[in-house]
């Protein structure tokens, strides 16, 4: 288990952009958590949140999409699956975390958010630190490397909220 924690230091990786500063509370009974089908409604029915330029937020269905669109905008579609890969987790001051795993990057790398359990579901957790391993229910480990974005002009946030880490598990 020791080995992965061997590797040579990770540098940040660098996004284009500036935060987008959306940060909020999604109630649980909100949360999508099974497809729409398996929820008794079509594709074209689940719920979207449209904004314009600096208008207010308006909820239409997905099948209202072609109203809020004009000649010549582009959608772009996420394809991307959904991998249910949440860890309960427990810092060594003894704080109980939930780790949610992202992307799998390249050297066995992971990208993963902290997060920490309350009343009414979670909400991400920005004290984490570089070096910090944090135990993982059933033997494992999650060592945190760097953030995995750089905040602003290359300046390190204080707020981070995804990391770059590596996982020594007890099983494969």
């Amino acid at each position: 288990m020791e080995a992965i924690f061997n590797r040579p230091q990770v540098k940040p990786i660098g996004a284009a952009g500036a935060d987008s500063g959306l940060d909020f509370a999604l109630p649980s009974q909100l949360e999508a958590g099974e497809p729409a089908e398996a929820r008794g409604i079509d594709r074209d029915q689940v719920r979207l949140l449209v904004t314009r330029g600096e208008g207010e937020a308006e909820h239409a269905i997905f099948r209202a999409l072609p109203e809020f669109l004009d000649p010549g905008d582009l959608v772009l579609i996420n394809t991307s699956a959904t991998i249910p890969a949440a860890l309960s987790g427990r810092r060594e001051d003894g704080r109980a975390l939930e780790v949610h795993l992202s992307t799998r990057l390249p050297a066995g790398m992971w990208s993963a958010e902290l997060r920490l359990m309350g009343e009414g579901g979670s909400q991400p957790f920005f004290a984490g630190r570089s070096g910090e391993v944090i135990e993982l229910a059933g033997g494992g480990q999650l060592k945190l490397y760097a953030p995995y974005r750089e905040g602003r002009r290359g300046q390190p946030t204080d707020r981070v909220r995804l990391w770059v880490c590596g996982l020594a598990l007890p099983v494969p």
